[in-house]
């Protein structure tokens, strides 16, 4: 899952660019818009190790990524795909 925020202009050209590289495959856009201010002005990158057990399944676990994503599930309710994405950082 990837988080872009900036100017309008400099972030389409970078998805743009993230969907032509080959170690990407099947790049959605869940969500696209303006905002006053950014939404994760504290935004930093991190990553877990998966082969420990206690990060395999941990505390509010939910199997929901593990569910085929197209996108249906989120064009009728933009509100959800914001949810998943402060779900994510709040998880990380």
């Amino acid at each position: 899952m990837q988080v872009l925020e900036g100017e309008k202009e400099a972030v389409s050209k970078l998805v743009e660019t993230i969907g032509h590289d080959p170690r990407h495959k099947g790049v959605l856009v869940m969500l696209r818009g303006t905002s006053e201010d950014r939404l994760f002005p504290d935004w930093t990158m991190g990553f877990r190790d998966l082969t420990d057990q206690a990060a395999a399944k941990p505390l509010g676990y939910t199997d929901f990524m593990n569910t085929p994503l197209t996108g249906a599930e989120f064009s009728k309710d933009p509100n959800r795909c914001l949810r998943l994405l402060l779900l994510f950082k709040k998880s990380m």
